[in-house]
């Protein structure tokens, strides 16, 4: 498994389906953060064995995609 690390950080974690949909309700829809507007991102939450979630940064929508699949990533820490 990879594990990112950021400047003098190492405590970083992928968000939650519900952490991802905060992070663009408030943040992305309002152009903070430098957000891909056309991307999916990735969040740490499974649907399936095989499918995690995704959110839709175009619209907002959930979708689960295959876990081969290519999707953006946005790390986040906790504080």
């Amino acid at each position: 498994s990879y594990r990112y690390k950021g400047k003098e950080y190492n405590d970083w974690f992928m968000p939650s389906r519900e952490e991802l949909e905060l992070i663009y309700k408030n943040l992305a829809q309002h152009r903070i953060g430098n957000f891909r507007i056309y991307d999916s991102y990735w969040s740490s939450s499974e649907y399936y064995p095989k499918l995690a979630w995704t959110v839709d940064f175009k619209n907002g929508d959930f979708v689960y995609t295959h876990k081969g699949g290519i999707s953006a990533i946005r790390p986040i820490r906790a504080f």
